[in-house]
């Protein structure tokens, strides 16, 4: 849904979430973490990495720029985790996972 009133990609992704009866359990388990750390997480208490967004907008069936476009912090073409986004959204999914595991890898 993208329209003229700026939401917060947590907002959206809570908002999706309850629309399609997707809890937050299946999230948690999907990244990793506990309920209450997804809560936190969709609540903008704690960060959310650009692997657990990637995870989170698959889930809901969509890309992470689509996730992310209303959101005014991530508005505009000046946004680099936006552009990476959709370049990423550009590969196949084999690519898609190396990338992921690449990230992963960086991360430890």
């Amino acid at each position: 849904m993208t329209n003229n009133i700026e939401e917060t990609w947590q907002g959206k992704a809570k908002r999706l979430l309850r629309q399609r009866r997707i809890y937050h359990d299946e999230i948690a388990g999907l990244l990793g973490l506990k309920k209450a750390t997804i809560s936190q997480k969709l609540n903008g208490k704690i960060g959310t990495d650009m692997s657990e967004m990637i995870i989170i907008a698959k889930r809901l069936g969509m890309t992470v720029d689509q996730l992310l476009v209303d959101d005014p912090v991530y508005s505009g073409e000046q946004s680099r985790s936006v552009q990476f986004m959709r370049e990423y959204s550009d590969l196949s999914e084999v690519q898609q996972e190396m990338i992921l595991k690449l990230i992963r890898t960086i991360q430890d």
